[in-house]
């Protein structure tokens, strides 16, 4: 796409700007009178922030968010740490054995799409990305597959989809209005599943924080260096039911195309 076609997609019409415009002179534009101005802003937001009807669940969580240390906190540290994470690694899904070679539920990145093989050596090779309070799957053709970190074979993610990805397509991938979702023959979908509860069950509403912050360096991750595509705004109650996940303890936040 040329420069100038960007530019003419992302330019205003008359009507929006007209509207634009509108927004800020009613709620930012700067008045004549700089301390008028000021004193309108602070009392809106100190009104706003202060009414008995105001409440924000994101502010409560990030507050309730912040570490702080005792011998309490320094013993879940260090057995969520050192303990938790490791016996999660070698233990939900096995170490390379006859039993993974079987390919019941287990596929050996030998014999994994090619698409699928190479997402999986990149993140093979960020060893900086946690994945212990995010699971990724991917999605190709008739099949969801479960990147496992620190293991050279994937998780066959309930199998088979079958119907379910006709579905996906059919309601273009649940987005919003008129939002088109391109896929090709061979592409592969990411869907990095949240999993805070993981954290929080040795470091409480400090674990939301740090699982948060995880997941975002993953996601960054997939948008840069992975994906064609992020998709931000859709019917997450509707993917949320095709995945079979419950939206909660575990969502969705953004998806990515790799084409």
């Amino acid at each position: 796409m040329s420069k100038i076609e960007k530019n003419t997609e992302t330019a205003f019409t008359s009507y929006e700007e007209a509207i634009f415009k509108a927004y800020l002179e009613e709620n930012t534009v700067k008045s004549e009178n700089i301390f008028e101005f000021s004193e309108s802003n602070l009392s809106y937001y100190s009104s706003r922030y202060t009414s008995e009807e105001y409440f924000s669940p994101y502010e409560f969580a990030h507050v309730n968010g912040f570490y702080h240390q005792s011998s309490e906190f320094s013993k879940k540290q260090k057995s969520f740490w050192k303990k938790q994470k490791k016996w999660h690694i070698e233990t939900v899904h096995p170490t390379k054995s006859e039993y993974v070679s079987e390919g019941d539920k287990y596929v050996p990145y030998i014999h994994a799409p090619k698409q699928i093989k190479s997402i999986c050596e990149q993140l093979l090779k960020a060893p900086s990305l946690d994945f212990y309070s995010t699971e990724l799957l991917l999605v190709h053709k008739d099949k969801i597959y479960q990147y496992l970190p620190q293991k050279e074979f994937l998780f066959k993610w309930k199998d088979n989809i079958g119907d379910r990805k006709q579905v996906f397509e059919q309601e273009q991938g649940f987005l919003f209005e008129e939002a088109k979702l391109e896929l090709e023959r061979d592409s592969v979908i990411l869907f990095p599943i949240f999993i805070p509860i993981r954290e929080m069950l040795f470091l409480g509403e400090a674990g939301y924080r740090e699982a948060l912050l995880k997941h975002g360096a993953i996601l960054h991750y997939l948008e840069y260096q992975l994906s064609e595509e992020k998709l931000e705004y859709f019917s997450t109650k509707k993917l949320n039911d095709w995945l079979q996940i419950d939206g909660v303890e575990r969502s969705v936040m953004n998806y990515f195309i790799n084409r």
